[in-house]
């Protein structure tokens, strides 16, 4: 393993590895808290209703204004971070950054060795998912085959057996032919939220792919900033300049408006929709119902990971999203902004992919005590489930889930009124 290991040393992909390492630890995760939801209805995560005491925040701002157009704006509210320089082994991370690959763990080997390998072939890997972009089905199980599993050792996934398209090779237009794993990737339970992931890795990550209809083939020439998405580099950028010769439709790439060290030229490129599927209200409310009640799930499945923020990911053609949650000390986190998956039209973004990989093996790289550690808000899920966090404690994976009862109301409320109600009595006095 040492041996596989030492093919990298003095490469690019371990100057890309240090470089990214220490430009990684200031990104963020926003703590969320929830105001309400349907979390002890009977529904799958599709139909989950989750309002977040941030949307509230942000509304009543917006109403205030509207109704008093003429008094200073309420200020925005302050929103609690926390960066991944505070949750992850920051020991682990500096050696890397500072002195290589010679200072990795034997034990850690095999993690980043599947990093260093998937940037060696990552000409083959993008190509492979750009090909299918605009076909859900498809592209689940290619992003499933070529990206997610390659950044874990061991390359473990499985993808939903109950998908509208089954495939048993993979359906990428490169013709690969790799075999394609499909499973049971329920979790959860009938009596709440419950469904099935898009993908599992290693059993434990649930990944959830959303179909964008608006997806984008093309780099925007404008200059301004997205607020709401994260930075890009290619692997075509942190090639040597001679070998950096880009052109689009005839005209020369625009020049980056930043040095990153190694990726001396980089290019920092916009999408041309700033407003992702992954952001819709009802999305976002789906992924955030998979990632509590797969928490759940792996924690009932593996002791271990008791205390620790345990990670979702939703992912689009464009972008992918990072939710967490640590069902003991009812912590919710969100990304702060998008990973933009693509730094030009078919090369993948290196920011997005390390990112996704230090997520991908969280038990090596983010520390097991985050939420004991630090003053982070509850997420208020006890307090909203109450008596139905029993269930909670008890969802599992792998679960063979039953069609949600839709009649519970007719059924049993309703006789509730008509058998044993009380007349309501007159006001006295």
């Amino acid at each position: 393993m040492m041996n596989s290991l030492h093919s990298y040393f003095g490469s690019k992909e371990e100057e890309i590895l240090k470089e990214f390492l220490t430009d990684v630890k200031n990104k963020s995760l926003m703590n969320i808290v929830i105001k309400n939801c349907n979390a002890i209805k009977p529904v799958s995560f599709s139909k989950a209703d989750v309002i977040l005491e941030e949307y509230v925040s942000v509304r009543s701002n917006m109403m205030m204004a509207r109704r008093w157009p003429t008094c200073s704006p309420r200020a925005r509210p302050k929103y609690l971070t926390i960066s991944y320089q505070q949750m992850l082994k920051e020991e682990l991370i500096d050696e890397v950054s500072r002195n290589g690959l010679v200072a990795v763990p034997e034990e850690n080997i095999p993690v980043f060795l599947c990093l260093l390998e998937f940037m060696k072939n990552i000409k083959q890997h993008q190509e492979a998912m750009s090909s299918v972009r605009r076909e859900k089905e498809r592209f689940s199980a290619v992003v499933a085959e070529h990206f997610f599993s390659k950044l874990v050792p061991g390359q473990k996934y499985c993808i939903d057996e109950n998908t509208a398209m089954k495939h048993d090779r993979c359906p990428c237009l490169t013709n690969c032919s790799n075999k394609i794993r499909t499973a049971n990737t329920g979790i959860g339970s009938g009596l709440v939220w419950h469904g099935h992931a898009d993908i599992f890795i290693d059993e434990t990550i649930a990944i959830s792919v959303i179909k964008d209809d608006c997806v984008d083939d093309s780099v925007d020439d404008d200059d301004t900033s997205d607020d709401n998405t994260d930075d890009t580099v290619s692997i075509t950028d942190c090639a040597p300049p001679q070998k950096r010769q880009r052109t689009e439709n005839g005209n020369n790439q625009k020049t980056s408006k930043r040095l990153v060290g190694v990726c001396a030229d980089v290019a920092e490129v916009e999408n041309k929709y700033s407003a992702d599927i992954l952001l819709d209200l009802n999305i976002i409310d789906q992924i955030i119902a998979e990632t509590i009640t797969n928490a759940f799930a792996q924690v009932n499945r593996n002791a271990c990971l008791q205390g620790r923020l345990i990670p979702t990911l939703g992912c689009s053609p464009d972008h992918v999203l990072v939710l967490m949650y640590d069902p003991e000390n009812d912590v919710l986190l969100h990304s702060s902004k998008l990973m933009k998956l693509w730094a030009f039209p078919g090369e993948l973004n290196l920011h997005a992919v390390i990112q996704v990989w230090l997520f991908l093996n969280f038990t090596t790289f983010i520390e097991p005590d985050v939420s004991e550690k630090y003053e982070l808000r509850k997420a208020m899920f006890h307090y909203c489930v109450g008596d139905f966090l029993c269930v909670y404690k008890e969802a599992s994976y792998n679960e063979k889930l039953k069609p949600a009862d839709t009649n519970f109301y007719a059924d049993f409320v309703l006789p509730c009124y008509s058998e044993g109600a009380e007349l309501v009595r007159e006001k006295t006095g």
